[in-house]
């Protein structure tokens, strides 16, 4: 997730897959639910849906999780 993250830092979107039926115990297994779950919760938002590859493209919606994501990544680089 961290070049999606970068990307979306960039205000620029990225593709992903969703999971329509969020399951908390996914969370750390598969990204599509995680963006199911950032996206069913407001932070991000659906651009465009490619029907072939079942893919959305998504953007932050505000500028508060931008900066939830720089401080992400900040600890990315901060951390022991």
């Amino acid at each position: 997730m961290q070049e999606e993250d970068g990307r979306l830092l960039q205000n620029k979107s990225i593709s992903v897959t969703m999971d329509g039926q969020i399951a908390f115990v996914k969370l750390y297994k598969t990204p599509c639910a995680t963006w199911s779950l950032l996206m069913a919760s407001g932070y991000v938002k659906p651009i465009s849906f490619d029907p072939t590859t079942q893919e959305y493209a998504i953007a932050l919606t505000n500028y508060k999780f931008h900066l939830i994501l720089e401080e992400r990544i900040s600890d990315w680089f901060t951390a022991d």
